[in-house]
């Protein structure tokens, strides 16, 4: 379902080597050819909150996927950590940022939290479908809706939510699952202050 999705060009990089990046518009995010790669490599300034203790990585079961609480993040419903290449994102796109990536199945949700300053910020990650699955995913910041993404397949896309206003102190962004029995897969999680 893309509903509320608008696109111009192609969803994949385009013949010119141009970047896809997709902006947020309205009630769901569209989505925008970028001139270069810069906005790609600006995704990896500002995780959320870093790398290292709120990132995917780190040693999964033989199975290739953890459902439930990882490290930074807090799972409600069905959703877990899973390999970008292997375990259920076996026939996706691989990882965009290291090797796992979050996964959320049906209406489950994954939150995390971090310190942010008083300002305007809004948060950017890619993800993509399980093979097969269309799920769509909305993400809430301090419990506010910033936006809403189906993503069209099993290759990673950019999303940027809309800007909101945050308090200084904790932040909490949460991912969370729209449909009941399909499976989407995000990666590569950043807040991007906007404004103090």
């Amino acid at each position: 379902m893309t509903t509320g999705l608008s696109v111009t060009g192609s969803r994949r990089q385009l013949a010119a080597g141009l970047v896809v990046a997709l902006a947020f518009s309205g009630d769901a995010f569209a989505q925008l050819p970028s001139p270069d790669k810069t906005a790609a490599a600006a995704l990896a300034d500002s995780p959320i909150p870093d790398a290292t203790s709120f990132g995917f990585e780190g040693q999964l079961p033989v199975d290739g996927y953890v459902r439930g609480n990882w490290p930074g993040w807090t799972v409600g419903g069905v959703a877990g950590v899973s390999l970008g290449s292997g375990g259920l994102a076996s026939n996706t796109q691989a990882a965009p940022q290291g090797d796992n990536v979050g996964w959320i199945f049906g209406e489950g949700t994954m939150t995390c939290s971090f310190t942010t300053t008083a300002g305007v910020g809004r948060v950017q990650l890619q993800a993509a479908q399980r093979v097969g699955d269309t799920q769509s995913l909305r993400v809430l910041i301090n419990g506010t809706l910033a936006g809403s993404l189906t993503p069209d397949g099993s290759d990673y896309e950019h999303f940027s939510s809309r800007p909101i206003v945050v308090p200084t102190g904790a932040t909490q962004v949460t991912l969370e699952g729209m449909e009941a029995d399909a499976i989407a897969f995000f990666d590569a999680i950043r807040w991007e202050p906007l404004r103090e």
